[in-house]
């Protein structure tokens, strides 16, 4: 039954999206060795191409036996498997969170190395009521209560294909069919917030599980709803240009919702910031509330400077939060960088660099230089936005400017090509 509810669930989630190259994320508890196996039977009647991704955090002695043990599954099912490693390092702090996102990067990245754009992870039911418990106690949105069942990262398709999956039945299956799995010790102390909920949860009664159960699923149809209306604002309130920046529409902004409002600074800040994180809370509604009595002029926040006009509010990032250190093209072989965690550079070119221009080369630079289209589109704030754009570099001179259109020859306008992508953004986003 486990492996039928499965395949119902992949291929629902897929859709149309039909794949033939998929990783997995695979560490050796009961629901991700329950995945591994799911995914065997699914993969053999789909002729699916599978990779078994496993991360190594170097935190317990155990974690070697339990790659070994991974990688000779992922060899009898005919899976190519590719371990992974990581070391927290000195510091001790944060650990979970820490390796989480450094798990989620080390498997996005070697996604993206193998040509893979789907990630299966294996959450299932138990975690998305513990994530919402604790997403509740620290009074989150309706929105961010809901679970993210399929979603991006890194530009990476992840889907949680598990998701109305207990655990206990997971369990069954593989004591059934005689399958080994491993017991995480840590996930039984109480230090880590994740097990203390666990433990609480462990506690419910049939009745008490069944009310959570039924709140959990109202605040999912709530969610939904929500999101129909942040994609419609999104639509009709933002613009975003491939320079970096956006634009607000603030007589538009201010007819929506007031949960909405929040999600659409939030959204704005992170992807024009290229930050993962999003403002704190009360930052955000003061700047919503002094739009709302149109005393909104000017503000920093995020790494972003917004400044307003009458009809709009432009958001473009701070030009001193932008790393300084140049990026040598030499270092990636496939002609792609990524800079600023927002821009995708397309070249290949030994001896080249990508940073921010600096004030010497403006001004030797500044008579060939068209700004009138960003100064335009950027409601004349082109000066401080110039200086925020990638621009290619040798150690002599400029080489491009591409969103202005400068190069410096003509051979350059068909090599290089720059796109405005946020590694994180969503799949809804328009540009202009």
């Amino acid at each position: 039954m486990s492996v039928e509810k499965f395949i119902v669930n992949i291929n629902n989630l897929l859709g149309i999206n039909k794949t033939n190259r998929i990783a997995v994320a695979v560490s050796g508890g009961v629901d991700s060795i329950a995945l591994l196996h799911f995914v065997f039977e699914w993969s053999c009647v789909n002729d699916i191409n599978v990779t078994i991704l496993s991360v190594d955090h170097n935190l317990r002695t155990e974690s070697k036996s339990e790659i070994a043990y991974i990688a000779k599954l992922s060899s009898k099912f005919g899976f190519h498997f590719v371990p992974l490693s990581w070391s927290c390092g000195n510091q001790k702090t944060a650990i979970q969170e820490r390796a989480r996102n450094a798990r989620y990067k080390l498997m996005s990245e070697t996604c993206k190395s193998l040509a893979i754009s789907l990630l299966l992870t294996a959450h299932h039911f138990d975690d998305m009521l513990e994530t919402y418990l604790i997403k509740k106690s620290k009074k989150s949105s309706d929105l961010a209560l809901a679970p993210n069942i399929t979603y991006f990262w890194n530009d990476l398709w992840i889907i949680r294909p598990l998701f109305n999956m207990e655990k206990r039945d997971l369990i069954n299956y593989l004591l059934t069919n005689k399958i080994k799995w491993f017991e995480d010790e840590s996930n039984k102390l109480d230090k880590y917030e994740r097990n203390r909920v666990r433990k609480k949860l462990a506690t419910f009664d049939l009745e008490k599980k069944t009310a959570l159960i039924g709140e959990y699923n109202l605040s999912i149809d709530r969610a939904k709803e929500l999101n129909k209306l942040l994609i419609k604002a999104f639509a009709e309130v933002v613009s975003i240009y491939n320079y970096g920046f956006a634009k607000i529409n603030i007589t538009k902004f201010n007819q929506l919702d007031a949960e909405i409002k929040i999600h659409v600074i939030n959204y704005v800040l992170t992807i024009v910031s290229g930050k993962n994180t999003i403002p704190r809370y009360r930052n955000v509604i003061n700047i919503i509330s002094s739009i709302e009595h149109n005393l909104f002029t000017s503000s920093t926040l995020n790494h972003c400077k917004l400044i307003a006009n009458k009809e709009e509010i432009v958001i473009y990032k701070e030009r001193a939060f932008i790393a300084e250190t140049p990026i040598d093209f030499d270092l990636s072989s496939s002609g792609n960088l990524y800079w600023d965690n927002r821009f995708e550079i397309i070249f290949s070119k030994s001896g080249c660099n990508i940073s921010t221009l600096k004030m010497d080369e403006y001004i030797k630079l500044k008579q060939h230089l068209s700004l009138e289209k960003l100064a335009k589109d950027s409601n004349n704030n082109h000066n401080s936005i110039l200086f925020t754009l990638p621009v290619i570099k040798t150690l002599e001179k400029v080489l491009a400017i591409p969103h202005i259109s400068y190069y410096d020859s003509e051979i350059l306008t068909q090599v290089i090509k720059v796109i405005f992508k946020p590694n994180f953004i969503s799949r809804f986003t328009h540009f202009f």
